[in-house]
């Protein structure tokens, strides 16, 4: 049963951090989106900027979350109760406390990367359609996170 809450608990951290990446996108899609865009798409651009890299490991960190639950029942009966119940205390506080927040510059040094290598990959297959869209989304990201952090 320890095993089973250390894996629940591991997985359901991982699943947090994932999620987190996700919440990421979806502040700075907002922040960037002009406010007439974000009438109609109150997502803002976040299926712009999100790196389609980054579905992968969300859907595997939660097939591993739902796994451990779902067979910590199986194998254990009620007492997965336990195992549930300590992966979501594990997620939530080491959410709060250690995960860097959406708006943090971890998150947001990721997205501008995989902008300008989005931009770049475009540039080097030619096509300079997608490749003026991927550089204006950079640049945009980059002027609104610095105009923030002169705020601040």
């Amino acid at each position: 049963m320890i095993l089973m809450i250390f894996l629940g608990s591991l997985a359901a951290i991982y699943l947090r951090y994932q999620i987190q990446r996700s919440q990421a996108c979806l502040y700075w899609g907002v922040k960037i989106a002009p406010q007439d865009f974000l009438a109609t798409n109150p997502t803002g651009l976040q299926d712009a900027i999100s790196p389609a890299a980054w579905t992968l490991p969300f859907y595997a960190a939660l097939a591993a979350t739902l796994g451990v639950t779902i067979f910590s029942f199986w194998d254990l009966g009620w007492s997965g109760l336990a195992v549930l119940a300590a992966s979501l205390l594990t997620s939530s506080i080491y959410g709060v406390l250690a995960l860097p927040k959406p708006e943090s510059r971890h998150f947001l040094d990721a997205i501008l990367r995989h902008l300008a290598n989005r931009a770049a990959d475009y540039k080097k297959q030619g096509d300079s359609e997608r490749f003026n869209a991927a550089f204006a989304l950079h640049q945009r990201l980059f002027e609104v996170s610095e105009a923030g952090s002169e705020k601040v």
